[in-house]
């Protein structure tokens, strides 16, 4: 697989079985790479609000090879790792723009009212 040319920001939680995998993904793309890990579990890290006091996170900077070597010299910081997020995404956003008035184009038309219609809904089982 050749290395991914975007830049990344991937996010992982301490009480996770996840986590080394997460990280794993930062050495498969070759532009800039972000790592935050998050304090709690695999869920709870995900929906974990801004504004919580028992919160915190570690960033640092550029993820290596070895996650402990990252870890060593990350920055524990207080707070949800939202913020941080938010500020990475819209460092690399485009500029914003005003959604269409309507839904749908000639290439891809409209096929229902949302919310939309399950797989059940269209095919009798």
């Amino acid at each position: 697989m050749r290395p991914l040319l975007q830049p990344d920001g991937v996010r992982a939680a301490t009480a996770t079985p996840v986590g080394p995998a997460c990280y794993r993904t930062t050495q498969l793309f070759s532009g800039d790479s972000t790592f935050v890990l998050s304090y709690s579990g695999h869920i709870a890290s995900l929906v974990n609000p801004p504004g919580n006091p028992k919160s915190h996170y570690w960033e640092g900077g550029e993820p290596g090879p070895d996650p402990e070597s990252w870890l060593n010299a990350a920055t524990k910081k207080a707070g949800s790792w939202w913020e941080p997020w938010a500020d990475w995404v819209s460092e690399r956003a485009d500029e914003r723009t005003a959604a269409s008035a309507r839904s749908g184009s000639s290439e891809h038309p409209v096929l229902g009212e949302a919310p939309g219609l399950y797989v059940p809904d269209l095919v009798p089982l």
